[in-house]
């Protein structure tokens, strides 16, 4: 509120903001319930006669960064971000020649219909993504909730009782909802399904593209969106991105001392790709990021993505180049695809590898709530699900090299009264919950030692939960 020089705060009906209001105090406004916006009755006319060569670079919105990788910050949206929506929906519906081979998606043709969203109206993709489908294209929004947040139960029912044809969901909501047969029923009514946000666990997406057409959707408060392609159903975990609209360029990432930037020499389908947006005068109608900041030239998306081994054009997500993990060697690592699968087999809800600045990485794990209450009603069950974990840590490791592997001494159990600090989309917050974790995490290089490229053996116990 200091930052974007906030004079009026507007809150729901039942909403405490004395706090706020005590810190900062501002004009305070209750909003109108839904039921008073929706009554049919005279109200007055507010006449709004600019153009738009007078409106483009008014603001309308000012959203903050979801926080998954720093601290949240304001981002000011003018009228031309929500306008990039319309513009990528009005390029015709073909298969270039010189293209990845894939027709466009044009987002207000890709959702039209009845859309079911688990993202709420703050969110970039609630507030302008859906904003803009409604009234550029034929979309009817469908919410599976009024309070709190989105859950697998909360989505099943919607699509029961709003009869979406589509639906676009967190990767939290889906994993939930491939674990539970109800949830997998419901998704198989929809034409199709896009998750983004995040990335989804293989066992996860898997389940789900058995059900229905599962794809990826791609977009950053910062941006927007992005032109992509429409992909086959068996490539549900890759983009295509259109290459005569973005401007990208393809940068391999460096990642210090990393022999992946050795091999990417010899093999570039080894690397890690950062996609940079270069503006473009020709483009700017598709490029957010410049209406939102007009002086730059560049921006770096801090996204990684490995080629898909046989397609043009078509990228795997691989993590952020701000999550890579640099140790004390020199060497690093990206813990995506590990973390990923250590939260794609129903036991852990999250996970976190860490390792700055030291010499071998501990991983952080959250139980899911399931497994929290059998592990707290018996200490044998405890000891299933810890040998379990092991083991599921221990075939992860069999795929990793020496510095990234995860010494069973160096495993910590998140308790139920520290859970991991997520985004509104359900995406864990890595540097503050490692913060929230740090005297643990050196605990137990104080307990059981920092050593380079460790040698796993099969014995050693795991920490108890925190």
């Amino acid at each position: 509120m200091d930052q974007c020089g906030c004079s009026h705060l507007i809150s729901a009906a039942g909403v405490d903001v004395e706090d706020i209001l005590k810190a900062r105090p501002v004009r305070h406004a209750i909003l109108p319930s839904l039921e008073e916006l929706l009554y049919s009755r005279p109200v007055a006319h507010y006449p709004y006669s600019k153009i738009w060569d007078e409106a483009q670079w008014d603001p309308y919105l000012v959203l903050q960064t979801s926080g998954s990788t720093g601290l949240p910050k304001p981002i000011t949206y003018n009228l031309r971000v929500p306008a990039t929506v319309d513009a990528q929906s009005l390029l015709e519906d073909t298969t270039p020649a010189d293209g990845p081979g894939y027709r466009r998606m044009r987002p207000c043709l890709h959702f039209r219909g009845r859309l079911l969203s688990s993202f709420a109206p703050f969110h970039t993709i609630g507030s302008t993504r859906m904003l803009a489908l409604s009234v550029f294209g034929e979309t009817v929004l469908v919410y599976p909730f009024r309070k709190g947040e989105a859950s697998a139960a909360a989505v099943t029912a919607a699509i029961a009782h709003g009869n979406p044809d589509t639906a676009w969901l967190s990767p939290g909501v889906l994993v939930q909802m491939s674990r539970w047969a109800a949830g997998l029923s419901a998704l198989a009514k929809l034409k199709r399904v896009s998750y983004g946000g995040s990335s989804l666990p293989r066992s996860a997406g898997d389940l789900i593209s058995e059900q229905t057409h599962l794809s990826s959707i791609w977009g950053s408060t910062e941006t927007g969106g992005l032109v992509l392609g429409q992909l086959d159903a068996s490539d549900w975990d890759y983009l295509s991105f259109y290459p005569e609209y973005n401007g990208l360029e393809w940068r391999i990432a460096s990642d210090r001392g990393n022999d992946k930037t050795v091999a990417a020499i010899v093999d570039p389908s080894s690397a890690c790709y950062e996609p940079v947006i270069v503006k473009k005068k020709e483009l700017l109608a598709y490029q957010a990021i410049f209406s939102v900041f007009p002086s730059l030239e560049q921006w770096r998306t801090g996204d990684l993505y490995t080629k898909h081994p046989t397609k043009p054009h078509t990228w795997k997500y691989a993590g952020r180049s701000d999550d890579m993990v640099c140790l004390a060697t020199g060497n690093s690592f990206h813990p995506q695809g590990s973390e990923d699968r250590m939260t794609g087999h129903g036991l852990a809800s999250g996970c976190v590898i860490f390792g700055q600045d030291h010499l071998q990485p501990v991983m952080l794990i959250e139980l899911t709530e399931e497994t929290t209450c059998r592990v707290s009603e018996s200490s044998r069950d405890y000891d299933r699900v810890e040998e379990a974990i092991w083991k599921l840590v221990d075939s992860v490791n069999m795929d990793e090299p020496p510095r990234s592997k995860v010494a069973r001494t160096h495993i910590i159990f998140a308790g139920p009264a520290k859970p991991f600090l997520r985004t509104s989309k359900g995406t864990i917050q890595r540097r503050a919950t490692v913060a929230a974790y740090k005297d643990e995490i050196e605990a137990v290089y104080a307990m059981h030692g920092d050593v380079a490229g460790y040698t796993l053996g099969r014995t050693g116990k795991t920490g108890r939960d925190c």
